[in-house]
């Protein structure tokens, strides 16, 4: 739901878990602000403030004080005890050797510690005194358990007893070998502990403000100059000699000087994000992000970050697909965990929109929000760009060599010049929209011995539109080019021997396109992740040289016998086509038993001639189905007449506003509840059971038998089983299925009959556009038609490959009846068009359209005709969805997409117009004949058999 909350102060509220998708929070204060787990997808967060609320920066300021106090404490015993070797003791007048070389010693492990911080990081610094420590201290055991008086020499390890420690860390000098540990192992604590609180507090001064950074650093260096100078003093007295006692206490506080500030210059790199000191700058973060702005878990797609300030904000694991980050600021002071944030580069990328001549090679950009960037020079290669937004972005001269580019958009971005375009991974979800490409350049580097880099075009430069036509176009597969056709035993046999090479992928031949000339294409379907690169070359060689071995073979082999063996191999070929081509399909089959429904499923699938069959239950639908019926009642209510379907008058009419909000949350309801149900534990093992058998990358028709009208209504396709399965579509049938008896038929374009009803209050043009620019067809338009001419061209001789209806519908409230309107006074049902009907799908009709409103009475029907396919309106469409839906439909269909696919891609572009039309994507619904296989457009208008 869409609220307004910019310039509000929100500090402190709780957002957790809500739904706050399109909310507008641009400069607002939202320091505190707890959006934990909330989904606030497309919401604007442009020029607001995150953080800590001002009394836990407050706190933080506190906490940085005392740590500063602290580090300023503890340098005095950084510094004091390797010095306090050279200070006398009475009745010495001068420091002796052995006590020199302690005060070397000593100096020396402090300065090699501060060395390895400096170089390798604090924890380095840690963890190295952390092995020594697990080496010394069960040394220093095993040599006091040892010392005896007995031995002389065994006597001596009785200075490693732990009362001579003791007495060392007192004071006393007489414990021999212990005198010198304890001080060295105060030293070394003293200076560890200096190094990371005074790295902390600077780090949390400086992301409370800039100007507390200095403040610190001086509280602690005052603390620590002065309180060394003055224990030094008063332990210095013995020295006979003024100058020898001003010399001490000056080392001693030099010393402390150093220390403060080495410590000062880690945190000078913790801030600039050395990767040294990852783990430090961690907690680091971890102690800001407490009180401030949370995010976590939360859905941030497509959600307006620009501008905002976002320290101490956490973001871990939150969705960051598509989110804006532009010109934000301190969003290297906020807890990034599993985001694509984590990275500086990838971060400053998605600030500064700058990435002109920099690497992000084998990068994940997945989701990157990277509009109007500017990457041009850039070397992408093998970076992940999938789901990324990348409109109207500078990529000329870049390197997309193995680029991974699914799902990602690169609508009006820019291309000249761009290299390794024949490796990059893209598919039909890529959009190359408005491309501005003048040439490119396959491969990253030229051939061998030559300056050939591929460029395409080979001369000259694109016209518009054509970069998009060379591109858009499903590349799961690998292209085998055959310039003087194809010799099909040697091919049958170099298949084969790279299927065995890359027995881990899976390799199948999907078409075999004729281009002239002698020039053959032979697709072949591969995962999106195998290198293309590798199959291709190594079938190339193979078949090389099975040609040569063939050479020879034709020598001694009779034609005849040479032709039986290439009719036989082609014949494989085209039989592995057609099995590659059968896509999955899972039947559940539905049915009412006392308090539950019963669940009878079979799948087809690898090409086997019988189904997988198991059952399963479902718990009693009343609920769901009450569900959504109360959101059916709110659906119809408020209508305009804009729906293809003629308004009638409201009980009770809402605002517009409410009544959206209303709908709103009766579909979230719904959708959790049909879940619920779907997901319930006894239907659990059923579920776990189908993706067992089905693989994500499969195609599926997922058809829904019942005779129940309740059941045959619900949107099907809101069960969340079909996120998993990016191919998979539902679709309904009712539980009687057969094939008509169809006559033979040859045409050489596919015929389409669309009728163009009664059209008041709608643009029936739109379809009418839609279908006037298709490839191959021949269509024809009847425009508010009587009764007998309808009849008449239904029953024409030449037959129609797909039947459309645009106009108003409607059907009964049970779901059993409906009828079509023909123009403004006339209604028709199926009965009194049965027997034209007939006659129709008799002569091929493969598919019916109903772009109009509520046909599910209609439908059933038709189903009763065995209609091969059909596409309803489950309830009233607006008119603006049904144009939208049925154009991109139609167009997913004609480019070669499955009819499932095609409906499942134009259902999801309709979640655009959720806003305005909520609900809009549940609308349209596939109608099955369980008899009949769908065919893909390229085959509508082939010659049937009988």
């Amino acid at each position: 739901m869409s609220h307004n909350y910019s310039y509000q102060n929100l500090q402190g509220k709780s957002f957790k878990s809500e739904d706050l998708s399109n909310c507008d929070f641009s400069y607002s204060d939202i320091r505190g602000a707890d959006f934990t787990g909330a989904i606030l997808t497309d919401a604007d967060f442009s020029y607001a403030q995150a953080g800590m609320k001002p009394q836990w920066e407050i706190t933080m300021l506190i906490l940085a004080a005392i740590l500063s106090a602290v580090s300023g404490a503890t340098t005095v015993f950084a510094a004091y005890e390797p010095v306090k070797f050279l200070i006398p003791r009475p009745p010495a007048q001068s420091p002796n050797i052995p006590e020199f070389i302690c005060f070397l010693l000593l100096l020396s492990v402090n300065l090699a510690l501060l060395f390895v911080s400096l170089r390798q990081g604090i924890q380095k610094a840690f963890s190295i005194v952390a092995g020594g420590v697990a080496i010394v201290v069960p040394a220093i055991g095993i040599l006091a358990a040892i010392g005896t008086d007995r031995n002389q020499f065994f006597s001596w390890f009785r200075a490693f007893r732990t009362i001579n420690f003791i007495e060392a860390a007192s004071g006393k000098t007489d414990v021999g070998i212990a005198a010198i540990i304890v001080p060295l192992a105060i030293s070394v604590v003293a200076t560890l502990i200096v190094l990371a609180t005074l790295s902390l507090a600077v780090v949390l001064g400086r992301v409370v403000a800039e100007k507390f950074e200095f403040l610190i650093m001086a509280e602690a260096m005052a603390i620590a100059v002065i309180a060394t100078g003055i224990v030094t003093r008063n332990t210095a007295r013995y020295f006979n000699n003024l100058p020898s006692q001003i010399g001490v206490i000056a080392l001693a506080t030099i010393f402390a000087g150093v220390l403060a500030s080495l410590s000062y210059y880690n945190a000078r790199k913790v801030l600039a994000e050395d990767e040294n000191y990852t783990w430090f700058r961690q907690v680091a973060i971890a102690l800001t992000v407490i009180g401030g702005t949370s995010f976590r878990n939360a859905n941030l797609t497509e959600a307006n970050f620009s501008h905002a300030i976002l320290k101490s904000t956490d973001f871990t694991t939150a969705n960051t697909t598509r989110t804006l980050w532009h010109l934000s600021k301190k969003l290297d002071w906020a807890k990034l965990s599993q985001t694509i944030l984590e990275k500086p580069q990838i971060r400053d990328l998605l600030v500064s929109g700058d990435g002109c001549n920099k690497s992000y090679s084998n990068f994940s950009l997945r989701g990157a929000n990277l509009i109007k960037a500017d990457l041009s020079r850039a070397n992408l290669k093998e970076a992940d760009l999938s789901e990324a937004t990348l409109e109207a972005a500078n990529l000329e001269n870049a390197n997309l060599t193995q680029t991974q580019a699914i799902g990602t958009n690169f609508k009006e971005a820019k291309f000249t010049g761009a290299c390794g375009l024949g490796t990059w991974n893209i598919d039909n979800t890529t959009n190359l929209e408005w491309v501005d490409c003048r040439y490119v350049y396959l491969l990253e580097h030229p051939k061998p011995r030559t300056d050939d880099r591929e460029r395409r075009p080979n001369s000259g430069e694109f016209k518009p539109g054509e970069f998009t036509m060379l591109f858009q176009k499903v590349v799961e597969t690998v292209d085998l080019i055959f310039r003087n056709g194809i010799k099909w035993t040697a091919f049958i046999q170099s298949f084969h021997q790279v299927q065995v090479q890359n027995e881990d992928i899976q390799l199948c031949v999907q078409s075999v396109e004729n281009k002239g000339d002698g020039v053959v294409v032979v697709k072949v379907r591969v995962p999106l992740e195998a290198d293309k690169f590798k199959i291709h070359s190594d079938f190339v060689k193979i078949y090389d040289n099975q040609l040569k071995l063939e050479e020879r073979f034709r020598e001694l082999e009779g034609w005849r016998q040479r032709q039986e063996i290439e009719n036989a191999n082609m014949k494989a070929v085209i039989q592995q086509i057609e099995a590659t081509c059968k896509d999955r399909v899972v039947m559940l089959n539905l049915d009412y038993e006392k308090d539950c429904v019963i669940v009878k499923v079979q799948i087809w699938s690898d090409g086997h001639r019988y189904p997988v069959k198991f059952e399963g239950k479902l718990p009693d639908a009343t609920e769901v189905v009450k569900n959504y019926q109360d959101w059916r009642e709110v659906y119809y209510k408020n209508r305009d007449g804009s729906d293809r379907i003629k308004p009638k008058p409201a009980a009770t009419r809402h605002s517009e506003t409410e009544h959206k909000q209303i709908l709103q949350e009766l579909a979230v309801k719904f959708k959790t509840k049909f879940n619920n149900w779907l997901n319930s534990e006894i239907f659990c093992p059923t579920v776990n059971k189908l993706r067992e058998k089905l693989n994500p990358n499969d195609e599926i028709r997922i058809i829904i038998e019942t005779e129940n009208l309740q059941l045959r209504r619900l949107p099907w396709n809101l069960w969340d089983f079909f996120d998993s399965y990016p191919k998979a579509e539902a679709a309904i049938s009712r539980t009687a299925a057969d094939r008509a008896i169809k006559l033979e038929r040859y045409r050489t374009k596919i015929r389409i009959l669309a009728i163009l009803g009664s059209d008041s209050h709608l643009n029936l043009d739109a379809d009418k556009r839609s279908l006037a620019t298709l490839p191959n067809t021949e269509v024809v338009f009847l425009v508010k038609p009587n009764r007998a001419e309808f009849n008449k061209y239904l029953w024409d001789e030449q037959g129609w490959d797909i039947l459309c209806y645009s106009g108003h519908s409607s059907s009964k409230w049970d779901g059993s009846d409906g009828w079509i309107e023909i123009d403004a006074t006339e209604k028709l049902t199926i009965g009194e068009i049965e027997h034209a009907l007939k006659a129709a799908i008799a002569r091929g009709l493969q598919l019916a359209i109903f772009n109009s409103c509520d046909g599910l009475g209609f439908a059933r029907e038709l189903a009763n005709l065995y209609v091969p396919q059909m596409i309803v309106m489950r309830e009233l469409v607006p008119d603006i969805v049904a144009q939208e839906f049925f154009n991109n439909f139609i167009k997913n269909f004609a480019i070669g997409e499955s009819l499932y696919v095609s409906m499942r891609q134009a259902r999801q572009l309709l979640q655009d117009k959720d806003f305005y039309f909520p609900c809009a994507s549940w609308l349209p619904v596939i109608c099955q004949n369980q008899a009949e296989v769908p065919q893909k457009w390229q085959y509508l208008a082939k010659p049937l058999d009988k």
